[in-house]
């Protein structure tokens, strides 16, 4: 009795993030401000030594290319460079979930939250983190929608480097694990045309689900699947005017709504998600919902490959995922070699979803110093194994 007790308390009591409620207060913009306007600014305090860091609001554009306002952070070595600027890092995270709690910048982690900060900043960059629009911030987060995802990372970019004492010039990167690595890859496509002021040097993806299609028929049904097509179907419920009605079947509604509001990242919310997820798996979209036009179009509109990538790319996949097939990413870094995209392909051997992203770190890491040393030898498309099964670890 005494440790369900215990439990009780460490569920009631939530301490996954920091509300900063003010921070993240509604911030109504002009129709004519410019994305990556840089909005609001706030100081870390528990920063690392040797690191400035930053919690800021921005400007971009939204579901209707209208701006709205963005939060994220902005981590810096607080030496200043030793010559000219430094260069960026605009990291885009996995999924967190969909409720305005689930945003990096507020959690308990402060700049730990962001995958590979301290590589990152040893080897000198400074490393901006979006939230994406709608978490933190108010309204919904059209979560997998890739314009607006690929327009947040490109305007926290422009954000960063309006901050005086931080150094950055115009050299970035791009990097994401897997809504992240989307993002990214999303972004970069987007880029020439949104983004010309942006000197993209390259671009890092994760476990990155390119068609996103394949990757919710090969996983409704199963846990984790469960979860991540529960998020999506109440984004675009939102978004999209999507009915709920028309997509799940009745006794999974309010499940999905329940699952809507957890972060998968947080301990007590994972706690919960178990039991959604188990839920779910007696029974959650009807019969032909991803039969339909409607789902299928927009499966389509927000996968990745129908404009060309002009940037070097580097794909980190893990041979044992169980939510992105490796062949799939195999596959979409045939296609843009095809195009005449510079790819370097990296197979994990032995990892999973996650443990790629971790497992890649150093040698993404060695690969964008490379490439900002001018020391980066073409990878053309001459490494790419003929399949998943031939490949070697990276």
């Amino acid at each position: 009795m005494i440790g369900l007790a215990g439990l009780a308390v460490w569920l009631s009591y939530g301490l996954h993030h920091q509300d900063h409620l003010p921070f993240y207060a509604d911030t109504p913009l002009a129709a004519d401000t410019e994305p990556g306007t840089l909005l609001r600014i706030e100081p870390i305090s528990d920063a690392p030594d040797g690191v400035i860091a930053y919690r800021i609001l921005y400007a971009s554009l939204g579901m209707e290319e209208r701006p709205v306002a963005v939060s994220g952070l902005v981590v810096a070595p607080l030496e200043a460079a030793k010559s000219g600027g430094r260069p960026v890092i605009s990291w885009a995270h996995f999924t967190t979930g969909i409720n305005d709690p689930c945003a990096p910048s507020r959690s308990v982690k402060g700049v730990h939250v962001i995958d590979g900060i301290e590589a990152s900043l040893k080897n000198g960059y400074i490393v901006v983190a979006t939230d994406y629009i709608g978490l933190g911030t108010p309204g919904p987060h059209p979560y997998m929608v890739g314009s607006v995802t690929g327009r947040s990372i490109l305007d926290a970019i422009r954000a960063a480097r309006s901050i005086p004492d931080i150094d950055a010039d115009n050299r970035t990167f791009l990097w994401g694990h897997s809504q992240g690595g989307h993002g990214v890859l999303y972004a970069a496509e987007i880029a020439p045309r949104y983004a010309p002021d942006i000197d993209i040097v390259g671009v890092a993806a994760a476990s990155p689900p390119t068609d996103l299609k394949k990757v919710v028929h090969n996983n409704v049904g199963s846990f984790f699947g469960n979860i991540l097509v529960s998020y999506a179907t109440k984004s675009w419920s939102e978004v999209y005017d999507i009915s709920m009605q028309n997509t799940l079947i009745p006794h999974a509604i309010p499940v999905v709504s329940n699952v809507a509001e957890l972060c998968i990242q947080h301990l007590k919310d994972r706690f919960y998600t178990v039991f959604d997820a188990v839920e779910l798996q007696e029974g959650m979209l009807t019969e032909h919902a991803l039969d339909s036009s409607t789902w299928n179009a927009l499966l389509e509109r927000n996968s990745i490959g129908k404009l060309p990538i002009v940037y070097p790319i580097y794909l980190a996949q893990g041979s044992e995922d169980a939510l992105v097939d490796p062949r799939q990413t195999l596959e979409f870094a045939r296609k843009v070699c095809g195009e005449g995209t510079d790819v370097t392909f990296d197979l994990v051997v032995g990892a999973g979803h996650n443990e790629a992203a971790h497992r890649s770190e150093a040698s993404v890491i060695a690969w964008m110093n490379a490439l900002r040393d001018a020391a980066q030898p073409p990878a053309g498309c001459a490494g790419l194994p003929a399949s998943v099964d031939t490949a070697t670890a990276g």
